[in-house]
Order: C-alpha cells, then sequence, then structure tokens
C-alpha cells in the first residue's frame, strides 16, 4: 500500500475541464484513485461549471477560488465567533 492518503489535480485539469480529452483523462484518473483508495483534490476549480463538471466525472473534493478566498486563522475564527488569545481559539 502506498503511504499516500490523497493526491491533488493540477488546476489546469479544471480550467479545461469542459473538453472531452480533458473529461476522459479525470474519469480515468478518479478511477486509479478509487482503485488505490486515495483521495483525489482538484485545486483550481473558480466557476460553479467547473465544480459541476467535475461532479459529474466524480471528482468529490475541490479548492480553489469559487468556495473562497485564502484568509488568516484570526478571520476564520471571528467568522464563526471565536476569540483568540494568546494564539489559542476559545468561545
Amino acid at each position: 500500500r502506498l503511504p499516500v492518503t490523497y493526491v491533488k489535480l493540477d488546476k489546469r485539469f479544471a480550467q479545461t475541464v469542459q473538453d472531452n480529452r480533458t473529461g476522459e483523462i479525470i474519469k480515468h484518473y478518479v478511477w486509479m484513485m478509487q482503485d488505490l483508495k486515495i483521495a483525489l483534490i482538484a485545486e483550481g476549480v473558480e466557476t460553479r461549471e467547473q465544480k459541476e463538471r467535475l461532479l459529474d466525472l466524480g471528482v468529490r473534493y475541490m479548492q480553489g477560488f469559487y468556495f473562497g478566498y485564502p484568509r488568516s486563522v484570526e478571520a476564520i475564527l471571528r467568522q464563526h465567533n471565536f476569540a483568540t488569545e494568546g494564539g489559542r481559539a476559545h468561545t
């Protein structure tokens, strides 16, 4: 068994996911990762159409600007009403 728990799919695949050839490559990549029990994460997802097409091809994990922009830990904690003190979160 490979000591790998996930593999990232380069953002260029998400950017060209509407292309039939790219779709076939992704579909086979998904099958291979499922067979190996390795999670596949598509990076660089920027549109709803990309997200929907990737889901249709079997990709279940994605990241990219479509879902949100990078933020600091402090900003995330503030959004969820956590306070920070001395670098530790508390409610």
